[in-house]
């Protein structure tokens, strides 16, 4: 009888890893290439597009290793539409649910996984960036898989399991160099794995396999002297906001709140709470109470030092990442600290747990209900969606005549072409020109001259080129694709006349 209801339960589990891995499969899938590929995606697509060796010498110069750009090059012979590429993301997304599955069986125990699994499955922040052609989601994967080889191995991990934990953990710094605060985290576990008497044995095997991991990477010229050279007016302010938007990411992902610009506009975290006071104050009620309600669950259980463990698990990639970027022109991005991301959820989840059963299916309501909330604007609301490289390259590839020019950002120019087809004439990429106010400056000649303003990565920061704008007199069109304004000096194209032309409401 037991051994008939050990295989009912197995076979229960299955079934539930297989709904949980479609439901999360379907959400990644939805309209998964309805927007175009941003800025890091475009320069993912062409790193990728480069031989092995020049994908290595070209991370070499830049914050990232290349392990997910070969991967990406690797996945790229079986197609490159938007769709395609994107679609590595999504399996790399899919596939961690049944590692968080184990990985949460281990920590929370059996009746608190499938609730844990439910929440990484539809989670908008694990959403964004399993539609995201970047390498984080690859990170969030090999961490995962990296805690559950660790936490099974009760931190003493046989032959077999080290060389597989070393591997995975040589694999995580070669996608992202924040995989080490991961590893700095590891320790933090020991107190809760093994009994007092062995838990000095077992910070050997620890220790070792993380000296072992980072000797590996040690040949690689990481992007950290890149970074410290960059301008010193590229660093965005480092403080307390930073870790707020972090949890608040974590919890709503990207399309709950303020959108990527307004961020941008506001001068304190009192300012971001004043103009968007409900979508802040839902996401602090509902997740900061459950957060709360699982670290106090996790010490009633008289697990005190596996709620310091998870604490450590989840704070370190957020700390580590806060003084990494106090001293390099970087910023606290949420996706920076992805690595802490399970041990959130490992919370949140314990919080739910804890709660009476009429309670807790009003608390999985409240969650649900703001995710599907999220997940749907981050899809359908302007505040919330990519770059529209796509519909910049649609407007140009429409309305460009021989002659024309096309001024714009110098980090945006390789990154259009491939919406432009890379080739030549009105539809290819000649005539793309770095935008500079002496540029702008120069006679139009024979020709018309098109002036492209990035909004999200700011390309007027002193407002020089719009003054430059303002004083020519002879802008004969204006537009706006998410993230862009586009201009038209000169005569106005015969496709989108003055009284026709697309508009787009200011944000």
């Amino acid at each position: 009888m037991g051994s008939w209801g050990g295989r009912r339960l197995w076979e229960s589990d299955r079934a539930f890893l297989a709904a949980a891995i479609a439901g999360a499969a379907t959400v990644r899938l939805w309209r998964l290439d309805s927007q175009s590929l941003w800025l890091d995606e475009l320069f993912s697509v062409a790193v990728s597009e480069l031989s092995v060796d020049g994908v290595a010498a070209k991370m070499s110069e830049e914050f990232h290793p290349p392990l997910y750009y070969w991967l990406l090059k690797a996945w790229r012979l079986l197609g490159s539409s938007d769709f395609h590429i994107r679609a590595l993301s999504v399996l790399l997304g899919c596939l961690t649910i049944p590692l968080f599955f184990s990985l949460s069986g281990r920590v929370l125990g059996r009746d608190a996984r499938r609730l844990a699994t439910g929440l990484l499955a539809f989670s908008p922040f694990h959403v964004y960036f399993s539609q995201d052609a970047v390498g984080y989601v690859l990170l969030h994967l090999l961490a995962v898989a990296s805690l559950d080889l660790y936490v099974g191995a009760r931190g003493r991990p046989s032959g077999a399991r080290f060389a597989g934990l070393l591997l995975l953990d040589v694999a995580g710094l070669y996608t992202h160099v924040y995989y080490g605060l991961h590893l700095l985290a590891r320790p933090c576990l020991l107190p809760w794995l093994r009994p007092p008497g062995e838990r000095r044995s077992a910070l050997v095997p620890t220790l070792l396999g993380a000296a072992l991991a980072v000797a590996a990477f040690a040949p690689w010229r990481s992007g950290v002297s890149h970074v410290t050279g960059l301008d010193e007016g590229y660093r965005m302010p480092i403080g307390p906001a930073n870790v707020c938007n972090v949890l608040f990411r974590w919890s709503v992902g990207f399309g709950w709140g303020p959108g990527h610009e307004e961020l941008r506009a506001y001068p304190s975290l009192f300012e971001v709470l004043g103009n968007h006071p409900f979508s802040i104050r839902s996401a602090a009620v509902v997740f900061g109470g459950l957060l709360l309600l699982g670290i106090r669950a996790i010490g009633r259980e008289g697990q005190g030092a596996r709620r310091l463990a998870l604490l450590c698990q989840a704070a370190v990639p957020i700390a580590g990442a806060f003084v990494v970027a106090h001293f390099l022109v970087v910023s606290l991005l949420p996706r920076y600290t992805i690595a802490g991301f399970p041990a959130f959820l490992l919370l949140l989840a314990a919080g739910l747990r804890s709660l009476p059963r009429g309670v807790r299916a009003a608390g999985c309501l409240a969650v649900f209900g703001l995710w599907g909330a999220a997940l749907w604007n981050a899809q359908t609301n302007p505040r919330f969606l990519r770059e529209d490289y796509r519909g910049l390259g649609a407007l140009l590839a429409e309305s460009r005549l021989d002659g024309d020019r096309v001024l714009l950002p110098s980090h945006c120019i390789p990154f259009l072409t491939h919406y432009l087809g890379g080739g030549s004439g009105p539809a290819g990429t000649s005539g793309l020109e770095p935008l500079t106010e002496s540029a702008l400056r120069e006679p139009l000649g024979a020709g018309r001259t098109w002036v492209v303003l990035n909004q999200v990565w700011t390309s007027d920061p002193d407002g020089r080129i719009r003054r430059a704008l303002s004083e020519r007199g002879d802008v004969s069109g204006e537009w706006e694709r998410i993230g862009f304004k586009v201009y038209l000096l000169g005569a106005p194209p015969a496709t989108h006349p003055p009284s026709t032309r697309r508009r787009r409401a200011r944000r």
